[in-house]
């Protein structure tokens, strides 16, 4: 039986987008959620976004999650724009489940540079 999104958990709803809402009844925060292979969700303004992960050959997501913070923190630091920070999270995170372990796989600045620059 598979596990229910943690967002199922917390708030009785099973879509992300509706969970979200739910949330920024109560807290008015930055709010997102990432699902994985199918991208990550966010409140904009009470409306939600989407936006898509980045397709690659997964061997490992070990340790994804992690990256995806920490390049999301680092990004959005220097920019200042949620959206450019949440791309290039995304991008470290894809890079990160293309090789083997954890955090030992998390890609340099510059490979997360190269990969956005590709695609």
């Amino acid at each position: 039986m598979p596990r229910p999104k943690p967002c199922a958990t917390s708030t009785g709803l099973k879509d992300y987008g509706a969970a979200l809402k739910k949330f920024g009844e109560v807290y008015k925060g930055f709010l997102a959620v990432t699902d994985g292979p199918d991208g990550v969700y966010w409140l904009d303004g009470g409306e939600v976004r989407h936006m898509p992960a980045f397709k690659v050959e997964a061997v490992d997501t070990l340790g994804a999650g992690d990256t995806f913070h920490g390049a999301f923190a680092i990004a959005l630091v220097e920019t200042g724009d949620t959206v450019a920070a949440l791309r290039f999270a995304a991008a470290a995170a894809a890079l990160k489940c293309t090789r083997f372990g954890g955090m030992m796989g998390a890609p340099t600045r510059a490979e997360v540079d190269a990969f956005l620059k590709s695609h």
